[in-house]
């Protein structure tokens, strides 16, 4: 079922039913936790070495009791009560999806700002038959959701968001760098798809793989690495984003079960500039692919990438007396950095035409930044010498100045955009793999 995300007053940045920072952080920076904390500003590519707990420091499974061991305990809950029936033909018109597409956006403006996917996904029944208020939804999710770790039903404590992590980084299936904030917490991560695993290459759904370091929890089965693909990048809502791109090396033969999840995680054609959307015309009509699988296809063939970022959101949407529900709804969106010509009809069409793709000239880019700003430096440099003692005192003070203002309009930034006000290639380059 689609239903456009509306804003609330209430849910402002500083506001908004988010969890408490300090609870909602990724357990690899909670100074207390199995996972050493990361060190300040520095990205680094996980590896699986990274999600290691020593033995010391795993939570020992409890065996089952015997019978012997077993207590009737009495039942402390009350009979459940009989819920009103809702007729079926009102719930069929109210949940059936909507044949409603994501706002085109049609300005340079608009592709900074993230498009809700009409999809989402039903968490659950709410008490609220009102539209519940910032602080009732925040301690609504704080009760609904008691590990911040584990933002999803769970059974077993020991499979936590680093967990499923730790699948897809052991089992090649993905890259992962995360972009330390200056409050030491991940403020936006990227991952590269590299890997996705269908049961026949897995080994069956019998077959169960050691972890690669230790963990509590050994390893995983098949659908454990299904699930690792559907709750990993659940780390946090509102105030995080991933950057995704696929791997040149991508094996394009996808199990049926990831279409799914690009139907959750996965970008958009509408979103993307006039030129993408032409190149994936042509690509469209070149393609003997179904008509559904044409948008994977098409960001696994050109690595295009996308950013993506979720959150939580009350929604009426059962009919009147039915209170209101708790949704997950998923956002994208297109970044304006991203190098355009690499997937836009002339890169399409010299791609069917040659085989061969067009590749981004960034490196040689930088380069000349690299020597204009060696340049400048030079000159700036001799200038100062040049100058007159009181002149060169206040010269510096103007510099200092400026880095204060620079500073704190970035950390404005930062907390206002899940993607920290950042160019994805200042820390990454998806071209380059």
């Amino acid at each position: 079922m689609y239903y456009q995300r509306e804003r609330h007053p209430d849910l402002e940045f500083s506001d908004h039913c988010s969890l408490p920072p300090s609870s909602v952080v990724n357990p690899c920076f909670q100074p207390n936790n199995q996972e050493p904390a990361m060190d300040l500003g520095k990205k680094k590519t996980q590896s699986a070495k990274d999600y290691e707990v020593p033995d010391s420091k795993a939570t020992a499974l409890t065996p089952f009791p015997t019978t012997s061991q077993k207590q009737i305990v009495p039942n402390r809950f009350s009979p459940l009560q009989i819920r009103p029936e809702i007729p079926f033909k009102s719930m069929l018109a109210s949940n059936s999806p909507k044949p409603t597409n994501i706002q085109i956006p049609n300005s340079p403006e608009q592709f900074q700002k993230y498009f809700t996917k009409d999809w989402f996904e039903d968490i659950g029944m709410t008490p609220h038959t009102e539209y519940p208020t910032g602080l009732i939804q925040k301690d609504f999710i704080r009760a609904r959701f008691q590990n911040p770790t584990q933002l999803w039903e769970s059974d077993n404590s020991l499979k936590d968001q680093r967990y499923y992590e730790l699948i897809l980084v052991d089992s090649h299936s993905v890259e992962i760098t995360h972009n330390p904030s200056i409050s030491n917490e991940i403020s936006f991560s990227k991952c590269v798809i590299k890997k996705i695993h269908a049961i026949t290459t897995f080994g069956g759904f019998k077959e169960f793989k050691d972890f690669s370091v230790r963990h509590p929890a050994k390893g995983f089965n098949y659908i454990d690495y299904k699930n690792a693909w559907f709750r990993t990048f659940f780390m946090r809502p509102f105030n995080h984003s991933w950057f995704f791109t696929f791997h040149s090396n991508i094996d394009k033969h996808f199990p049926m079960w990831f279409f799914d999840w690009w139907r959750k995680f996965g970008s958009n054609i509408q979103i993307t500039p006039p030129s993408v959307q032409k190149g994936f015309q042509v690509f469209s009509e070149n393609s003997n692919h179904s008509s559904y699988q044409k948008p994977l296809m098409f960001h696994a063939e050109f690595k295009v990438p996308w950013i993506f970022a979720w959150d939580f959101h009350f929604r009426k949407i059962y009919p009147d007396p039915t209170p209101f529900s708790l949704i997950r709804v998923f956002k994208i969106k297109w970044w304006s950095k991203f190098q355009e010509n690499t997937y836009s009809e002339h890169a399409v069409r010299h791609y069917l035409s040659t085989g061969q793709k067009v590749t981004c000239q960034k490196g040689d880019v930088k380069k000349e930044k690299s020597k204009a700003s060696s340049s400048s430096k030079v000159s700036k440099d001799s200038k100062f010498m040049n100058m007159p003692e009181d002149m060169k005192k206040e010269f510096l003070e103007f510099l200092a100045q400026r880095s204060s203002s620079t500073k704190t309009k970035s950390k404005e930034s930062v907390s206002s955009d899940p993607i920290g006000g950042q160019d994805p290639y200042d820390f990454q380059d998806p071209y380059n793999f």
